[in-house]
């Protein structure tokens, strides 16, 4: 390594500790967006692409592009440090966003809701009275049973003539 060690190892913690936090945050917009797996593997591939490429940079700042093991070790630790201390807020955070984002849409919804049930009694109501409609209102009806049918039902055999 090139330089203090003291100023590297800093760096190298906030870069972990970072890549914890984009961690967390791809994990509450998962749990907010309530996706199911491919979902996780567009955030899981996005997050590896990102972390990889932090690694890279890191490495390439801290010693000419050589990955040393302290530098992914003290990575490692500054990613676990804010995974384990931040995980139950962001698990509540993406639970809270998810239930808020239902409650808003609900509520942006009821106007739509209102005018399909509005819509829907009219179509019934419409139905009851028999409006023609259109090409089917133009057919013939069916025979209801009344006069005559009970007398000459359509089915039944007529008596042969005998000569």
């Amino acid at each position: 390594m090139t330089g203090s060690t003291w100023p590297i190892a800093l760096f190298c913690l906030t870069s972990g500790a970072a890549l914890g936090a984009l961690f967390l945050l791809c994990k509450a917009l998962r749990l907010a967006l309530g996706g199911g797996k491919l979902l996780t593997a567009a955030l899981d591939t996005a997050f590896g692409l990102v972390c990889g490429a932090v690694v890279f940079l890191c490495a390439l700042a801290v010693d000419k592009g050589r990955l040393r093991l302290l530098q992914a070790a003290l990575q490692a630790l500054g990613a676990w440090g804010v995974v384990v201390s931040l995980d139950p807020l962001a698990t509540a955070g993406g639970k809270l966003l998810r239930f808020l984002w239902k409650k808003i849409s609900c509520f942006l919804s009821a106007p739509f809701r209102w005018a399909k049930g509005k819509l829907a009694r009219w179509k019934k109501a419409r139905k009851k009275k028999n409006f023609p409609k259109g090409r089917r209102g133009s057919k013939k009806k069916p025979r209801r049973k009344g006069a005559g049918f009970e007398k000459n039902p359509p089915y039944a055999k007529k008596p042969e003539k005998s000569t």
